[in-house]
């Protein structure tokens, strides 16, 4: 195996590299900071993996403006909250080491890499990279987090515990039933399907799906608009069974029918992806799915492999929005 160690010049030497080669990289980098642009100019044709979760945005150590500058250039970019990888495949070589993309780690920070010329590591590389996909980042998601950044103020960011399994947004399934709507829930959809649509991040490329819920409202309180995604279950009879893919919350309306609380809910939803049987996705994902079928109420997915596994589950983009 060729390798050197670099401790000097690091970041020179990525960015140099990345120049020659900006369209063939695979980039899995916990943080990327102010001036992230242009340590890791990339260009179309290229993925970065990073942590653009919550903690990580307002703790300030990713900022969403510099991914949104990459995404701009046609880099596909997702977001992992766990990740802790500094893994940058470009062309022909990989450099794995402990440097995040910011300007302290170029100008304040003691960092190493190892520098892989192998040409069967530097695959294995690109794939690891490739595995961690599953949530994209859009340029409205990427503007949307902009406005919760918070220079940084202390080390921090990230999720509480330890796991190599990717950790995305919270994802709720919903148990539906395909029935008649009443002329109170057609309404109230109609009142809220304006603002819902004018809420959405990627308009060209996605739709606004609704469906209305009325089996005790109080379940979807815990539901974080414009954060959380969704899943819809949806039993349409005869043991057929369709799985939606992931939509994020756009908004939920709450209303009365008589006594009776009911909410119609919001979902931005890939405009090209389609429900799947979800028979077919227990034979793609396992026995863990089967799960989907067995809910009264929404549940909160809280195995991530499980969650990771169901989002790749439908073909990415970079216009997608989950």
């Amino acid at each position: 195996m060729k390798v050197r160690l670099l401790t000097t010049g690091l970041w020179p030497t990525i960015t140099s590299a990345v120049k020659r080669s900006p369209g063939h990289c695979a980039v899995a980098v916990a943080y990327c900071g102010s001036g992230a642009s242009r340590q890791l100019p990339l260009t179309r044709g290229s993925t970065l993996v990073v942590d653009m979760s919550r903690a990580a945005v307002t703790s300030g150590q990713t900022k969403p403006s510099e991914i949104l500058t990459l995404l701009k250039k046609g880099v596909l970019a997702y977001s992992v909250a766990n990740l802790h990888a500094k893994v940058f495949v470009v062309g022909a070589r990989a450099f794995v080491g402990s440097a995040n993309v910011s300007g302290r780690s170029a100008t304040a920070l003691v960092e190493a890499a190892i520098e892989i010329t192998d040409r069967k590591t530097v695959t294995r590389c690109r794939h690891f990279v490739h595995l961690l996909r599953g949530e994209p980042v859009t340029q409205g998601h990427a503007k949307a987090m902009q406005k919760l950044y918070v220079p940084p103020k202390s080390l921090g960011g990230g999720i509480k515990g330890r796991t190599s399994v990717p950790t995305h947004s919270p994802c709720w399934a919903v148990p539906l039933e395909i029935v008649k709507w009443d002329t109170e829930d057609r309404a109230a959809n109609a009142k809220g399907l304006k603002a819902a649509k004018a809420r959405r991040r990627s308009p060209k490329s996605t739709t606004v799906q609704s469906f209305c819920w009325s089996s005790g409202v109080s379940s979807l309180n815990r539901m974080r608009e414009k954060e959380d995604l969704v899943v819809q279950v949806v039993d349409e009879g005869r043991r057929r069974v369709l799985v939606s893919p992931p939509g994020r919350l756009l908004s939920i309306r709450r209303y009365q029918v008589g006594r009776e609380g009911r909410a119609i809910v919001y979902l931005e939803v890939p405009r090209k992806a389609r429900a799947r049987r979800l028979a077919r996705l227990v034979e793609h994902l396992g026995p863990a799915c089967r799960v989907l079928g067995k809910m009264a109420r929404p549940r909160l997915l809280r195995n991530r492999q499980f969650v990771h596994n169901l989002l790749n589950a439908w073909p990415s983009s970079p216009e997608v929005t989950v």
